[in-house]
């Protein structure tokens, strides 16, 4: 068969210019996904948004129910009651767990629940689950705006509709208070009368509470004892008193890591320290703030290898669980001996060390160990990278190579692939290996090119190939502006994100700064590890909703991707609402979510014990139930 020889250049590879043949332009077709249906509360027990806020324009409310979903089928049945006594609350910074200082509520005897005085726009409301229960209705991952074409952000609110709303009904409340206490403002009235001031105090001794501290603003910080919903309840109709409220805690909502040279990784946190635009990064530290990487997530780097002895990486190297090493034997009978980290498919052995530095750069800023204190830290600081060499020590590879490589990526599970090379030739294997990727589950991201083509009227292959698990990435510099190199394509090419002069992991255990959509391209992996560290049920299709919606519109890229956005990690995390969550756009009216089953899992991890031959029927199992069919 022919052999399709390949080169990198400029931290991306291409092919020598050969047009492509009956192709033509190529668009993409994306449809938007409908916004989550959310959970919502009713008014018996808990604290409620109408009973914490006094507003004087109409605001939103949602309401519905969980049920009992006894067959699991995720819709409710006449024989399928509701939950009463659960804990339901506003969940807007979409972790999926109830903390201090979130709206809560507890649904009613039928399972009803319902919140008002909601402020308007994007809401998240998550179902507290005891251990052993899930979730089973199915729902959409994605908040999306349904009135938009392309993949622009979903705004929270118009400044027009919440002019008299405070701050607190803007933004989400902050989720953590000081136990026992309560910040509260003392009237005017109250401070001016010595009498009415005096029966304040005496009410407020005879109850057990006493100022911790006062301003002469009438500002005065009071510990009230275990209670802070009774101290309210009591408190709130007392004339005397102005407002009063938990005392929160605020905290930058990022976390950074120690790693000595973090600071000039202006791509994760651009704080003007290479001369560039301050914020114009994918705000990691930001998103770290809301999820870290999970090491159950495997990313497959289709490149020149990985030094997986270098320090800030091997801690992150996969290793296959069913391969032993070094013994010569095909231990997991997968048709490849001693596949302990991954594969070499240009040399066929088992060893994928990179000899080139490109495929270690890619690793570095998908995964480099975060919080080691040497070296730098990865997108996705704790995510497993699976090495696969298909480019010799000069850059260079074939597709057949290229084409083996995600074909083991796939059958050895790896969620995402990152495929920073690029050519012009279109090939109907890899169009075939992507989809059969993407039907398993993987998705595909590719670097757009550096020829500073347009991929719309000059197809630029992988980064043209089509399919939902397809994200292409174009390459911006530390000032938000496309890249002078960069390909870019308004059908064609997804999004940008940072691509010039990042500094990662290099060969031999050192460091080195390359620029490329190479280099732009594992920005956007980590961030899908991210997402999937989240909610692991994410489908490669709603993965890209996500990242393209999460964006940051610039006008340098307006025109040039799908998205006219570069990547935002944070952006990207609140499109995701949390697995015992569901989003609802509420407006000024009563907003009636679906109804969410919940079902009790077995507490069997089940194990597979027998297959048995039916002859002519096929195949039937014993020992075996559906919550172990990981184990299959």
């Amino acid at each position: 068969m022919a052999r399709i020889l390949w080169h990198w250049i400029a931290g991306c590879l291409t092919q020598s210019t050969r047009p492509a043949k009956g192709l033509g332009n190529v668009s993409r077709n994306f449809e938007s996904l409908e916004p989550r249906a959310l959970l919502a509360g009713n008014d018996i027990g808990g604290i409620e948004a109408a009973d914490l806020n006094d507003q004087t324009i109409e605001s939103a409310e949602v309401s519905g129910l969980l049920f009992h979903d006894l067959d699991g089928d995720g819709t409710q049945s006449s024989d399928e009651t509701g939950l009463s006594g659960w804990r339901v609350f506003l969940d807007d910074n979409r972790n999926g767990i109830f903390e201090t200082g979130e709206y809560e509520t507890i649904t009613g005897p039928g399972g009803e629940y319902r919140f008002s005085g909601l402020s308007t726009g994007s809401h998240v409301v998550s179902a507290e689950l005891p251990t052993g229960w899930s979730v089973s209705s199915h729902h959409s991952a994605i908040a999306s705006n349904l009135e938009s074409a392309s993949f622009s952000r979903l705004t929270t609110t118009d400044d027009s509709t919440n002019a008299n709303l405070g701050l607190s009904e803007l933004y989400p409340l902050p989720r953590k208070s000081i136990d026992g206490q309560l910040v509260v403002s003392l009237s005017e009235a109250t401070l001016a009368d010595e009498s009415r001031l005096t029966a304040l105090r005496e009410k407020q001794a005879a109850l057990g509470h006493h100022t911790i501290h006062q301003s002469q603003f009438g500002l005065e910080l009071w510990d009230i004892g275990n209670s802070i919903s009774d101290a309210y309840d009591i408190w709130q109709t007392d004339s005397g008193i102005e407002f009063l409220e938990p005392n929160y805690i605020f905290e930058a909502n990022q976390s950074i890591p120690d790693d000595e040279r973090f600071s000039n990784m202006w791509a994760l946190n651009n704080t003007g320290q290479t001369g560039g635009t301050i914020d114009a990064d994918i705000d990691a530290p930001e998103a770290w703030g809301l999820q870290t990487s999970s090491r159950d997530v495997v990313i497959g780097v289709i490149d020149s290898g990985i030094d997986y002895t270098h320090p800030d990486l091997a801690d992150n190297i996969w290793t296959n669980p069913g391969e032993i090493p070094g013994n010569g034997i095909d231990d997991d009978g997968n048709g490849f001996v001693d596949d302990v980290h991954g594969w070499d498919f240009f040399d066929n052995d088992s060893d994928p060390m990179d000899g080139n530095g490109h495929g270690t750069h890619v690793a570095g800023t998908i995964a480099a160990v975060g919080n080691n204190e040497i070296g730098i830290s990865g997108v996705a600081p704790n995510a497993q990278l699976m090495a696969l060499r298909f480019l010799n020590n000069s850059g260079n590879g074939i597709s057949y190579h290229a084409l083996l490589a995600l074909e083991y990526a796939t059958m050895m599970g790896a969620e995402i692939t990152n495929n920073s090379w690029i050519g012009d030739s279109y090939s109907a294997g890899a169009q075939y290996a992507i989809n059969r990727a993407g039907a398993m589950g993987s998705l595909y991201v590719v670097c757009a090119g550096n020829n500073r083509n347009d991929n719309d009227l000059n197809p630029t292959y992988p980064a043209s190939y089509l399919g939902n698990n397809v994200i292409t990435v174009a390459s911006t510099t530390h000032n938000d502006t496309l890249s002078s190199f960069s390909n870019y394509g308004a059908t064609a090419v997804d999004l940008a994100a940072p691509g010039s002069n990042i500094l990662s992991t290099n060969s031999g255990g050192g460091y080195t700064t390359k620029s490329g959509t190479s280099m732009s391209t594992p920005h956007v992996t980590g961030v899908a590890s991210l997402l999937l560290s989240k909610r692991p049920d994410l489908t490669p299709e709603e993965i890209r909703a996500a990242i393209l919606e999460g964006t940051d519109p610039l006008d340098s890229l307006s025109g040039k991707t799908v998205s006219g956005g570069r990547l935002n990690a944070y952006g990207a995390l609140l499109e995701v609402a949390p697995i015992n969550g569901q989003f609802i756009g509420a407006n000024h009216a009563n907003v009636i979510a679906s109804p969410m089953g919940l079902v009790p899992n077995s507490s069997s991890t089940g194990s597979l014990t027998k297959i048995i031959d039916n002859s002519g029927a096929g195949f039937s199992h014993e020992g075996f139930t559906p919550q172990s069919n990981n184990q299959v």
